[in-house]
């Protein structure tokens, strides 16, 4: 291919999932039979990018200061669920379990990855605690190695501020992404949510 051809697909490949075959076909694709819908994405993802960032209270994606969900006044305002990413508030919003309140760490934590409480925003989450009638915290990371030194890093720190610390009940496979998880058994989690004293 031309090196301009080179360029798109190596940018391709860089997203999640595309592989070298699969990025040389989307490319050879959107300049040959597909060039409008190319057009219409190029429009629609700058657009995207310069608008979209975290929401201010919760760091959900947004393009507004406050996100749809935290400028919704019937929002259950005393219960916020802790997620790592923006596609596990998708996943518990689908659920239907809980029309409660979020906030997005955007990870976990992870020293190989130089990932620590700062870039999870740990201090923000504990401000919003204290400045909302918070009562009760659902710690809801990935059921991995780091998504539960996460959850129970987010427990010590808060173990000494008035609200009820929870966790996902058991039942959601190890090492898997939240988001992936079929509806029904992310609602039975969540319902059978445990005290994180009691768990432990």
């Amino acid at each position: 291919m031309s090196p301009i051809l080179d360029d798109l697909a190596r940018a391709l490949r860089a997203m999640p999932g595309i592989g070298q075959k699969l990025a040389d076909k989307l490319a050879l694709s959107m300049v040959q039979e597909h060039r409008e819908q190319a057009n219409l994405l190029h429009h629609t993802l700058g657009e995207a990018l310069a608008r979209i960032q975290p929401c201010q209270r919760c760091r959900m994606v947004s393009d507004a200061e406050l996100c749809h969900i935290c400028s919704d006044p019937q929002r259950e305002a005393t219960t916020l669920l802790v997620v790592e990413t923006p596609q596990d508030v998708q996943a518990f919003e689908s659920a239907g379990v809980l029309y409660c309140r979020y906030f997005v760490m955007g990870g976990h934590l992870s020293m190989v990855d130089g990932i620590g409480p700062d870039e999870l925003g740990i201090d923000q989450l504990l401000a919003l605690i204290s400045n909302e009638a918070t009562r009760e915290v659902i710690v809801a990371t990935s059921p991995s190695a780091e998504g539960e030194a996460t959850a129970a890093y987010i427990a010590k720190r808060l173990q000494d501020m008035p609200v009820n610390v929870s966790k996902l009940a058991r039942g959601i496979p190890n090492g898997s992404d939240l988001a992936g998880i079929d509806s029904a058994t992310l609602a039975s989690a969540l319902k059978a949510r445990q005290n994180w004293r009691d768990h432990d």
